[in-house]
């Protein structure tokens, strides 16, 4: 049997997840887990095959965290499942080790599948996914700039004018936390660490312009 852990913040779709992956025969279904803080003790007691995770995690986000469990432990195969993707954010989650990424706009089926092929040693990509990467591989000029939406763009506006998490959610008329979403995803897709980095990356790379 194939030994599976999820980590997601999402809780009432990661309970979903659970009720389905403990009904199929060929998964042990390990645990469940909202946050990325205080599970090293289920690595070091079990051997885990797979990692199903998501990008948006806290405290340490899924691209960051996959590259530390991989290192950590006994490099077990890690499955990113999110709903959040562009081809800037796949590619640095294959560049921190993942075996594959599938979105959660996708069948049970898929899944399946995608944990069955990287257990296989095979890279699974769902088919959406798959899109996204023909499409940048048809469009190599665009390569290295992050692809932002138009709500992505005007948080990373305000976050550059020293605006905090609360002030923009008032800005925008959305919540503080859908603002730390947003925040968290920037970061990753500039790959930055703190919001000094992504205020240079930004302005480096012409994205967001400052006037005087």
């Amino acid at each position: 049997m194939i030994n599976i852990i999820l980590i997601d913040d999402h809780v009432i779709f990661g309970e979903g997840i659970t009720n389905l992956l403990s009904l199929n025969p060929k998964f042990n279904f390990l645990g469940y887990f909202s946050k990325t803080a205080g599970i090293d003790e289920v690595f070091e007691n079990n051997r885990i095959d797979v990692v199903l995770l998501d990008v948006s995690v806290v405290p340490i986000n899924g691209i960051d965290y996959c590259k530390y469990i991989k290192t950590k432990f006994h490099n077990p195969k890690v499955l990113f499942f999110t709903m959040h993707f562009d081809d800037l954010i796949i590619g640095r989650a294959m560049k921190a080790g993942a075996n594959g990424f599938i979105t959660k706009n996708n069948t049970k089926d898929v899944l399946f599948e995608g944990i069955e092929q990287i257990m296989n040693g095979n890279i699974f990509y769902s088919p959406d996914v798959e899109k996204i990467l023909l499409k940048q591989y048809k469009h190599e000029e665009m390569k290295g700039l992050p692809i932002l939406s138009s709500r992505e763009k005007e948080v990373l506006e305000l976050i550059i004018l020293g605006k905090t998490s609360h002030e923009i959610a008032d800005k925008l008329f959305i919540s503080t936390k859908t603002v730390e979403f947003h925040r968290s995803n920037l970061l990753i897709k500039f790959d930055a660490k703190n919001v000094v980095d992504l205020t240079r990356e930004a302005i480096k790379m012409g994205i967001v312009k400052i006037n005087n």
